[in-house]
């Protein structure tokens, strides 16, 4: 979910050879992704009619949520397990980055939603809230709605910092061994692990391998591709009625071929590419508060409906998700000047 530069093309001279250039699809898989999260997914509590009202709409909505994440993790991955660090100077440049990139506004994101839980007058952990900041809540109890998969995420940058310091063969081998600690764990109850880490922490891995072998990502501009994918997709949500980790795990990874597949088609349309653009970098700002301003705009306003909310609080809560991350962009380019 962190912004950050992302390139590629087939160097036409050289067909086995990648030259540089910003892949504005991974922008859109990125915004579309975003988009759902907090347009259909989490707005459903604050319509007047609710978009997901039957057993099976609220099933397909599961479906698609964990595709959604399941891309998310896999963008995380090619953009985090894509480098080595070599040294101590890298080891503190990574962790610098990632901690004045993402955790001030996570802090402000978990103490703001604390704070609204309280006025609600719902029981409140002060442990949760303390393991949520460290980025280990989801391997100790349930963690809280929405912010887990951001403090999620922080474990995974926190394993990955190990997996940087070895070569790509070593790497996998440490990351497979890591699923297996977390299976044994799960398993034996030594800590009560959440499954969804055992969910994403795979589809992470495979954002980090394709990053290693970026011609993967030229494959799936062709539609061949696709379609086995889609296929085990729907197979897997028409028969699996009931929750399981294999299930998720395949509809997380077979996902996401398929969405940065719809993202490369809305890519050519007309403007819009650069519109996702946009969204995509007010995407992690948005994540972080679109539930205080929706229950915010509840308190003032009670129910909305749909397409009040479609056409006119979320495109508010985009823009100044928006211009939030560049104020933000300024401060944190400025503080790693100077340190």
């Amino acid at each position: 979910m962190e912004q950050k530069e992302i390139t590629l093309r087939k160097n036409n001279n050289n067909p086995n050879e990648i030259a540089t250039q910003r892949i504005i699809y991974l922008d859109c898989a990125r915004a579309l992704c975003m988009l759902y999260i907090i347009a259909v997914h989490h707005i459903e509590e604050y319509l007047q009619n609710p978009i997901f009202s039957t057993d099976n709409g609220l099933r397909w909505d599961a479906s698609i949520t964990t595709v959604v994440l399941g891309t998310f993790s896999f963008l995380s991955g090619f953009f985090l397990l894509n480098g080595r660090i070599k040294n101590k100077t890298d080891m503190y440049s990574f962790i610098k980055k990632r901690v004045l990139r993402i955790y001030p506004l996570f802090l402000i994101s978990t103490i703001t939603l604390t704070v609204i839980s309280l006025l609600l007058g719902e029981e409140v952990s002060i442990l949760k809230f303390l393991l949520t900041l460290l980025g280990v809540v989801c391997y100790v109890m349930p963690p809280p709605m929405t912010i887990w998969y951001v403090s999620m995420i922080i474990s995974f940058y926190i394993f990955s910092m190990f997996l940087l310091t070895l070569g790509n063969k070593y790497r996998w081998l440490l990351s497979i061994a890591i699923y297996l600690l977390f299976i044994i764990v799960r398993q034996f109850e030594i800590l009560n692990i959440d499954d969804r880490i055992l969910v994403y922490w795979p589809v992470y891995n495979m954002g980090g391998i394709v990053a290693s072998k970026k011609r993967l990502l030229l494959k799936i501009k062709k539609l061949r591709f696709i379609l086995i994918p889609t296929v085990l997709m729907l197979i897997g949500i028409i028969f699996f009625d009931y929750y399981s980790i294999i299930k998720d795990t395949l509809l997380a990874a077979l996902g996401v071929p398929i969405v940065l597949f719809v993202a490369i088609q809305l890519e050519k349309v007309l403007y819009l590419g650069s519109v996702l653009t946009k969204v995509s970098y007010a995407s992690f700002v948005a994540y972080l508060f679109h539930r205080q301003y929706f229950a915010a705009l509840h308190g003032l306003l009670g129910k909305i409906s749909l397409t009040c909310a479609l056409f006119v609080w979320v495109p508010i809560l985009l823009l100044i998700s928006y211009y939030v991350q560049k104020v933000y962009d300024v401060v944190i380019h400025k503080l790693l000047e100077v340190s």
